[in-house]
């Protein structure tokens, strides 16, 4: 907006001072007439005698000098510099005309002055008449004032009317802004078009043709993530399959190195799979889920039961807690979640463990989260456990330090908040939360 108002206020300003200029002139040229009949009137009071040169004025003269209204001077100076009357220190300009009229000084005071060479037998006479300026100011103020007015509610009238303007030709730019601002990172629907003004139907059309060419490179990279897990689990669990056929055949000295084989084969299965859910879940890549309504009290039990065996397996008591919860999400990535909390809470929780698993609503917001009462998570480290291959100094035994990364890449793809608190009974463990908006929908 001060770009607008900066030009306008210099324009009045210009305009403002060539207005007092002209007024000034106007001015001028009204009381310069004045000025050079006061000097001709005094010229025409000049006589020849065998004397020399006299200039005699009468006492009309001096009246009609004296009520102009400012202080009016003269001078008459004879062919050879003499000061024949009036004020010697009025000094005639070099110029050679017959009649020039200017400005100049008389005491350090501004006066406008009339010089006139009148020929005479004896030589040229000079007669120089000089006023000062204060009635011609006083005119050139009322010019002034009188079309500042009229400039200054001009201005004013135009500046409204600019401001409105842009303000109305901009305003489909304000809705395009907040309509942009309002949609999450995974929307790269097209803007619509309808009702566009024409002068910002080009930049929209730019935009479109930018979020269709996003949305390509996400589903590429979605589609190119989809064809590396095939070839990725395909062979692995070919890999896997050899090893335990390979393991029941062998004879039991060679067994246990089989076994060792297996559970690596397992470990790399797991971070491949870890791995490529973290890119899926990267923002550039979350334009290719589809969000929709997601049962969380459903989610988890799908999660529990395929956790079951694994949790019988190692001894550890792993219930559900359901109260109702629904959001707007993306069910595989949400599944992700809820299977990298749990697998989190199986690997490093003891022998005869608890680990909870809970859904529901508090104060307004959705939430899932797992519990475990193993050795928990020191003060410290519950910001770091959510870096990318970062485990606690403690831990022992298999992992990666990608499960709760992953958990809070996707808790962010959904506007939702991932933390570690204590458990709620108090004591050892830890419990791992992701709070989702207010509203259910990110």
């Amino acid at each position: 907006m001060a770009l607008l108002i900066v030009p306008l206020v210099l324009l009045l300003v210009v305009s403002l001072l060539l207005d007092y200029r002209f007024a000034l002139d106007q001015a001028n040229d009204a009381y310069d007439h004045e000025l050079a009949d006061a000097a001709a009137a005094i010229a025409a009071r000049i006589r020849v005698r065998d004397t020399g040169i006299e200039v005699t004025l009468p006492e009309d003269v001096i009246r009609i000098l004296r009520g102009s209204g400012d202080e009016l001077f003269y001078r008459v100076i004879a062919p050879d510099g003499e000061t024949l009357a009036g004020v010697p220190d009025l000094k005639p300009s070099a110029h050679g005309d017959t009649l020039r009229i200017g400005d100049d000084t008389l005491d350090a005071r501004p006066v406008r002055t009339a010089v006139l060479r009148t020929p005479t037998s004896a030589g040229v006479v000079t007669v120089v008449v000089a006023e000062t300026t204060h009635k011609r100011r006083l005119v050139a103020d009322r010019i002034l004032f009188a079309v500042m007015w009229p400039n200054l509610t001009f201005m004013l009238v135009a500046l409204v009317l600019v401001i409105a303007a842009v303000s109305i030709g901009l305003r489909p730019l304000r809705v395009l802004s907040s309509e942009i601002e309002a949609r999450s990172a995974r929307d790269l629907g097209l803007l619509p078009v309808d009702g566009v003004p024409a002068e910002t139907l080009p930049l929209v059309t730019a935009i479109n043709r930018l979020l269709g060419r996003l949305r390509a490179a996400s589903e590429s990279q979605q589609k190119f993530l989809a064809d590396a897990a095939h070839q990725l689990r395909t062979p692995l669990a070919a890999l896997q399959t050899q090893l335990e056929l390979a393991y029941e055949e062998a004879p039991p000295a060679q067994q246990g190195r089989i076994r060792q084989l297996l559970a690596a084969a397992h470990r790399i299965g797991h971070l491949a799979h870890q791995l490529l859910a973290l890119a899926r879940a990267a923002p550039e890549a979350a334009a290719g889920h589809d969000h929709h309504q997601v049962d969380l009290p459903e989610l988890a039990g799908e999660a529990v039961s395929d956790a079951l065996d694994r949790a019988l397996e190692r001894g550890i008591d792993l219930g559900l807690e359901a109260a109702p919860a629904r959001i707007l999400g993306s069910t595989w990535l949400l599944r992700e979640v809820m299977s990298n909390l749990i697998d989190n809470a199986l690997t490093h929780a003891p022998t005869g463990a608890r680990v909870t698993v809970r859904t529901g609503v508090e104060d307004g917001r959705p939430f899932l989260e797992v519990e475990d009462d193993g050795p928990g998570i020191a003060e410290e480290d519950r910001e770091r456990v959510f870096d990318r291959f970062y485990r606690c100094p403690q831990t022992r035994g298999p992992g990666s330090g990608l499960g709760l990364a992953i958990v809070r890449e996707i808790a962010q793809l959904h506007d939702a908040e991932a933390c570690v608190h204590p458990p709620r009974a108090g004591g050892r463990g830890v419990c791992v939360r992701v709070k989702f908006p207010a509203s259910g929908a990110p």
